[in-house]
């Protein structure tokens, strides 16, 4: 696929990014949020509705510990793969 190349870049770019900032002192975050996939939100930024938005990047000075997300049960969503 060709867009893969781009995708896989977009990603890296992002894990650079978080990086270099915590590098710099700053917490950062790094998530798929649902603003990544809202259509008003891409238009308020000036792309089209078709338009893929990698990831959202959060740089900054934290005011508290960054609470931990909700996550699926590990149980539920792994299983041993039979081969098939």
């Amino acid at each position: 696929r060709p867009d893969m190349g781009q995708i896989l870049s977009g990603v890296s770019f992002c894990m650079y990014i978080v990086n270099a900032g915590q590098a710099l002192g700053c917490r950062g975050r790094w998530l798929k949020e649902w603003v990544a996939y809202n259509s008003e939100i891409k238009r308020a930024s000036g792309h089209d509705h078709y338009v893929v938005i990698s990831e959202m990047i959060y740089i900054g000075t934290a005011a508290e510990e960054p609470k931990e997300r909700k996550r699926p049960y590990f149980e539920n969503i792994v299983r041993e793969w039979s081969g098939r």
